[in-house]
């Protein structure tokens, strides 16, 4: 049986719905008629410039309903409220 999209669940990218996405996996921020809004989490990367500026943090993307798979749900999130840690 699938499972109807919602928040915070995790959805992998078709390879051909973006080309710097295309693969990767994304979390569902908001639930649309036509698919979701999300965002792909990039990690940290310090640059080689002099001033160390830092790099990542979340990449938003909106697919439609036909670009992307449901894979799951996150079990914990980075948001600051401690009751919306576990999810």
């Amino acid at each position: 049986m699938e499972h109807p999209l919602a928040v915070n669940d995790v959805v992998q990218i078709a390879p051909e719905a973006s080309d710097w996405a295309g693969g990767c996996f994304a979390i569902v921020t908001e639930v649309k008629s036509w698919g979701m809004q999300g965002f792909v989490q990039v990690p940290p990367m310090k640059r080689n410039e002099p001033e160390g500026e830092q790099t990542g943090g979340r990449a938003f993307i909106r697919l439609k309903s036909d670009q992307f798979v449901r894979i799951g749900r996150a079990e914990w999130s980075d948001r600051a409220d401690p009751e919306d840690e576990k999810l």
